[in-house]
């Protein structure tokens, strides 16, 4: 059976993304990664995707600015925001910036796959 949608995963920490890469295949989605911001773009600007996972803080530029790109060439992607860090503005932060939601590192595996299924129904 092919996969129903495609989910590209973009986190500096190569081990989260192979990790949720594996977890996320059994839901029946095709899974791109990408290590960094600029590669994510990269990516971006060749293929479409139906959602994204998107660290918040990386090294090479920030997953806002990400958001910024995918705005400003009309990508209209859903994302899902996941950061290790939990600045007290970030859930008034992430809803102007468009993500369909924000999840806090660690999460729980359950309520990923949640929020994947959710996010890829609205786009349905």
């Amino acid at each position: 059976m092919s996969p129903t949608s495609k989910i590209l995963i973009v986190d500096d920490d190569a081990r989260l993304c192979n990790s949720l890469k594996v977890f996320l295949s059994n839901q029946n989605s095709e899974i791109i990664t990408a290590y960094s911001g600029k590669e994510a773009i990269k990516l971006l600007s060749k293929d479409k995707f139906d959602l994204i996972l998107l660290d918040v803080v990386m090294p090479d530029m920030s997953g806002y600015q990400v958001m910024d790109y995918m705005h400003s060439h009309d990508l209209d992607t859903s994302v899902i925001v996941m950061t290790g860090y939990a600045p007290s503005d970030l859930a008034a932060e992430v809803p102007p910036k468009g993500a369909f939601a924000y999840l806090l590192k660690p999460f729980d595996l359950e309520e990923l796959v949640t929020t994947v299924q959710n996010a890829l129904k609205k786009n349905a």
